[in-house]
């Protein structure tokens, strides 16, 4: 009997905490069709319960907006926490941004969003494999005036980039 109640709990466990990789990837795709979400745009996203948290930095107001708005929308988000930031670009930070689109562009990864903020960039998105996630962030630290990169690329299962 006890036995059966605990691979009964294990079972009942396994099956609640599925709904959050449900959740994230909805929360995810959500976040990626946001009109006038681009390259330039970096929105992070934690799951806490029912709780959705956004971070980064976006190009315009209109978005962080759009952002919270309907990230709420999906089914079990009950509060979200909207962090997004409105970033204002310096001159050099455009150059800079400009650089590791074309150059990463140049490279196949045309998909990785790129922001700046006074010389420090922070890279976002998907890479089919590891060697090009290194290779991203090698080839935006050439850029003239880049302070310093901060890798947040990760690598998408091989189906995705056929």
């Amino acid at each position: 009997m006890l036995r059966t109640f605990v691979s009964f709990f294990l079972i009942s466990a396994s099956l609640a905490a599925m709904p959050n990789l449900i959740e994230e990837r909805r929360i995810s795709r959500t976040i990626d069709s946001l009109p006038g979400y681009n390259v330039l745009d970096t929105i992070l996203f934690r799951v806490n319960g029912s709780q959705v948290i956004l971070d980064g930095d976006v190009s315009s107001p209109p978005l962080k907006t759009e952002a919270q708005q309907r990230v709420a929308l999906l089914p079990g988000v009950l509060t979200v926490i909207n962090r997004l930031e409105v970033a204002p670009i310096a001159p050099d930070d455009n150059a800079i941004q400009r650089d590791a689109l074309f150059n990463l562009g140049k490279d196949g990864l045309a998909s990785v969003h790129v922001a700046v903020d006074h010389g420090f960039v922070t890279l976002t998105g998907s890479v089919p494999d590891h060697a090009l996630l290194q290779e991203a962030a090698k080839t935006v630290n050439l850029i003239p005036a880049v302070v310093l990169v901060s890798n947040h690329l990760h690598v998408a299962p091989a189906h995705k980039w056929s």
